[in-house]
């Protein structure tokens, strides 16, 4: 092997290796979304959860 056949197996090697790294990074941001409008809709629906108890309780103590 030469001297320009292992520099450019070098250059493509290191170009494969920021690829995989920007994909990566591109799948944890997904993840990180995925994760974060999961736990946006959880939020909602536990205060909407809350809203009824409370609603409940007040209608029961408003019958006492």
């Amino acid at each position: 092997m030469n001297l320009d056949q292992a520099l450019a197996d070098l250059e493509a090697a290191a170009f494969a290796a920021a690829i995989e790294e920007f994909n990566s990074e591109q799948a944890a941001g997904r993840l990180g979304l995925d994760a974060y409008q999961r736990g946006k809709r959880l939020n909602q629906d536990l205060t909407e959860l809350g809203a009824a108890i409370a609603a409940t309780m007040d209608e029961a103590l408003n019958s006492l």
